[in-house]
């Protein structure tokens, strides 16, 4: 999900993809809202997980076990075409849903 500072939504996008890894399943959702912002020419992209090893893992402060590598290599590169991308870490207790906003 793509939002204003506002929060207002933007753009939205439904997938499925076949794991029970919850770890997975939140890189995937990355990457596929950095594949709707990049359809969508937002080149300011702020990421926010409530997962710390999602996190660690995009960071570089974990190494992603076997299933999880070639996701956070891809999520990398997608951040490398970005103007301006953050990633912050939301704790669950405060957290509705996992968003992308759209920096101003």
């Amino acid at each position: 999900m793509i939002r204003e500072p506002s929060s207002n939504t933007l753009h939205a996008a439904a997938w499925s993809y076949a794991s029970k890894s919850i770890t997975i399943l939140e890189l995937v959702s990355d990457e596929r809202g950095l594949e709707l912002a990049k359809k969508h020419d937002n080149r300011k992209v702020c990421i926010i997980t409530d997962s710390k090893t999602v996190l660690f893992y995009i960071t570089g402060k974990a190494t992603p076990n076997w299933d999880a590598k070639h996701l956070v290599d891809r999520i990398r590169n997608a951040m490398m075409d970005l103007e301006d991308y953050q990633i912050w870490y939301n704790y669950r207790e405060t957290n509705g849903q996992q968003q992308y906003k759209q920096k101003q």
